[in-house]
């Protein structure tokens, strides 16, 4: 049975304690007049966030060149290749040398961090619950 109904009536901290409590996995969208949010759990806990509005801040290779692990040069390089051969950015770069696979989680987790801290600022908006036997993240690189 899904979840879903305004911000107003029931607020996102309540949702994700729910979530959190019950330890449902499945994917948690949330939706405002601008954006839309994907939240994703396993087992109660966070492993993936993301955001159609695709803010420079939120994208991985900004987040690494902002923590000073890669320049814009190599950031450029890597998503050039990324669009050759379509494999994850963070793969590219830790594969490559250019990172550590401790930088790549450590920058994964500050990601999806700033992504969920957003959507706790939201007045209005609504969220639907989708319950699900398994999901898909990155189990390599990002430790719930």
């Amino acid at each position: 049975m899904a979840l879903e109904g305004t911000i107003k009536d029931f607020g996102l901290p309540d949702i994700f304690q729910l979530i959190g409590l019950q330890r449902k996995t499945g994917i948690l969208t949330l939706t405002s007049d601008n954006e839309n949010i994907t939240v994703t759990f396993e087992n109660g806990m966070v492993v993936m966030a993301d955001s159609s509005a695709r803010r420079l801040e939120d994208r991985l290779g900004n987040v690494l060149v902002k923590q000073g692990k890669i320049t814009g040069a190599r950031l450029e390089e890597a998503l050039a290749v990324q669009k050759q051969t379509l494999q994850r950015l963070g793969h590219i770069l830790a594969s490559g040398s250019a990172i550590t696979t401790k930088d790549l989680r450590d920058a994964l987790q500050v990601q999806i961090s700033q992504i969920v801290f957003r959507v706790f600022r939201w007045r209005d908006g609504r969220y639907h619950f989708a319950p699900a036997d398994a999901v898909d993240y990155d189990r390599e690189n990002f430790v719930p």
